[in-house]
């Protein structure tokens, strides 16, 4: 496991990829529902990943990439900063190394 933290927070170093934490005490958010990426570029339209239990699909759908926009929305405004985000990780991960 702290392993995989530690990768996730090297990943986080690169300029394109972050993470941020949403708390436990905030319960079930849409997010739950399954994984999915957002992503945009400069010459393209915009496209959705979304996955769930059974596969994976991509889509650039205009209502579909706005419907994911609004989740991902939903869930940011209830998730850590950042800075927070990584501080939480490599607290966890260091008690892993404690054991």
């Amino acid at each position: 496991m702290r392993e995989q933290l530690e990768h996730l927070l090297k990943m986080a170093e690169r300029p394109n990829i972050s993470f941020q934490i949403v708390p436990l005490e905030v319960g079930a958010t849409a997010g739950v529902l399954g994984g999915f990426a957002l992503a945009q570029g400069c010459d393209m339209q915009d496209h959705v990943y979304l996955e769930d239990a059974v596969q994976g699909a991509v889509s650039a759908r205009e209502e579909m990439v706005r419907g994911v926009n609004v989740i991902y929305d939903a869930i940011h405004k209830w998730a850590h900063p950042m800075h927070v985000s990584q501080r939480l990780v490599r607290e966890v991960a260091a008690k892993y190394e404690d054991q």
